[in-house]
């Protein structure tokens, strides 16, 4: 089953991720200790399922995780 637009956030808000702004879509920002951006991704409003492959790898990319990091950390297994 694709994961969810709600799963995705759970996911990045556990790895340091915060929201920085809402509007088209949501920008997510993971800063170091001094304040420097480390990442940053986009997010879709809604809960829709990320139902495109390419898409969800893009995402993981962006937020420097793979596909086995996502689904530990949903399970709460991993940081």
């Amino acid at each position: 089953m694709p994961p969810r637009w709600n799963e995705y956030r759970k996911v990045i808000r556990r790895n340091g991720f915060t929201l920085v702004r809402s509007k088209k879509h949501e920008t997510w920002v993971k800063h170091d200790d001094d304040g420097s951006v480390l990442a940053h991704t986009s997010v879709s409003h809604g809960n829709a399922q990320i139902r495109d492959k390419t898409l969800f790898k893009a995402l993981l990319r962006q937020c420097q995780k793979t596909e086995e990091h996502f689904y530990e950390v949903l399970k709460g297994k991993g940081k």
